[in-house]
């Protein structure tokens, strides 16, 4: 019902799991959740007793990834293998690394529909895939290097795309090795990569200083608004028929 739908003040995409109250449980006792792409992808995993869970028609987004360092530092990713599987990956990654939250990937066989692939699937079988899963960085990394061989244009794209994913990452300990590892498999300069990222860096948080800091001249939007009125103008846009007692509220209030 709500997965293309606007978001609303009491429902809002970004912040909801398909699957987090059933896959709760098994996580809070360390079980690494499954992320996936469709609904039934997470209840096939569900019936062989695997916690998993779902975006509701959404990108993975900051507040996703907050709910998901509250519950889990392991996040298992089982995307389709198509372009729209691995761009929804990288933006996935780009998420959850600024939580430090460690990612790896189920490769599933690339042979069959995933779909159908986890509804036929016996529980050895994807025990043993979810056991053998890679970490999803560098799986990414051996996938652009695959992608990319002679070709300038796309070496480029690929390398542009995982900078920002380098640059989410807190730890640079961690972060120098992953650009070496992506310098070994293009065959690049690790200290040009290197720089690439660092400017990567400073660029977002110059964005950032300048997002959060103060504007001579304006007003924040809450400043407008009370707390009450903000209410009634929620419950006047959930259900307009409600504008007479909404505003017959306020006017109390004002008494």
């Amino acid at each position: 019902k709500y997965v293309n739908t606007h978001s609303y003040a009491h429902y809002e995409k970004r912040k909801n799991f398909y699957g987090l109250f059933e896959s709760k449980t098994a996580i809070l006792k360390g079980q690494a959740p499954v992320l996936v792409e469709g609904y039934f992808d997470a209840m096939a995993f569900w019936a062989l007793g695997i916690p998993a869970i779902a975006s509701c028609g959404t990108a993975l987004s900051a507040d996703h990834a907050a709910i998901l360092s509250r519950l889990s530092a392991r996040l298992l990713i089982c995307f389709d293998a198509d372009n729209a599987g691995f761009l929804a990956l990288k933006n996935a990654l780009l998420e959850v690394m600024q939580k430090n939250i460690v990612a790896k990937v189920i490769n599933l066989s690339t042979a069959k529909d995933p779909g159908d692939f986890l509804a036929q699937a016996k529980l050895p079988e994807l025990s043993a895939l979810v056991s053998s899963a890679s970490d999803a960085l560098t799986f990414l990394i051996d996938q652009a290097a695959v992608s990319a061989q002679g070709n300038i244009d796309d070496r480029i794209r690929h390398i542009d795309e995982l900078l920002p994913i380098f640059a989410s990452i807190k730890r640079p300990l961690l972060r120098r090795q992953y650009v070496f590892y992506l310098a070994n498999a293009l065959h690049e300069d690790s200290r040009l990569l290197c720089s690439e990222v660092e400017s990567r860096i400073k660029a977002l948080r110059g964005k950032s200083s300048k997002k959060n800091g103060h504007i001579p001249g304006k007003l924040a939007k809450e400043s407008f608004f009370t707390t009450l009125e903000r209410l009634v103008l929620q419950i006047v846009i959930a259900d307009p028929s409600l504008l007479e007692q909404a505003l017959a509220l306020i006017e109390g209030s004002s008494k």
